[in-house]
């Protein structure tokens, strides 16, 4: 049986609960599935018969933009790494376009990987993100969180 993991998405003191597997995100009728509290998306797994890992990953909006100001940290390059997944993701799952999955920005989800020194790739690479491209990151960033902002908090 395939684990899911629970993703609690907060934005403007709201959070909504999704679940989430090795191939994205739980859809219900071709829409996102969305859970007003962590008991909701532990019931609904219990009846469904999924398997929910017992960690939450937990994803703030508000501090995108502190993330991004102290991006030089890997372990805050990571928080924001796993953002941009996160959206990848959800663009996936509802369809809507997210402009991180682009071509043209490639080479700044890039830099994220390499920053976030992820133990699997064993790089001694020192990543260097410059003015502009922290500006980038915060537009992919925010465009992202805005355009799924009602797919994530339907009422």
């Amino acid at each position: 049986m395939e684990k899911h993991y629970i993703v609690e998405v907060k934005y403007e003191e709201r959070s909504s609960f999704l679940l989430w597997h090795v191939d994205g995100f739980i859809l219900s009728d071709n829409k996102l599935l969305v859970f007003k509290s962590m008991e909701d998306t532990k019931v609904y797994a219990g009846k469904e018969n999924i398997l929910v890992d017992d960690r939450v990953d937990s994803f703030d909006y508000s501090l995108t933009a502190g993330l991004i100001a102290r991006i030089d940290d890997k372990d805050k390059c990571g928080l924001l790494l796993n953002l941009w997944n996160l959206l990848s993701d959800l663009s996936k799952a509802t369809g809507i376009p997210f402009e991180g999955d682009r071509d043209d920005v490639l080479s700044l989800y890039e830099k994220l990987v390499f920053g976030s020194d992820l133990p699997m790739l064993k790089s001694n690479t020192s990543v260097v993100f410059n003015n502009e491209d922290k500006k980038r990151i915060k537009h992919v960033l925010a465009g992202g969180i805005y355009s799924f902002r009602d797919a994530i908090y339907p009422d």
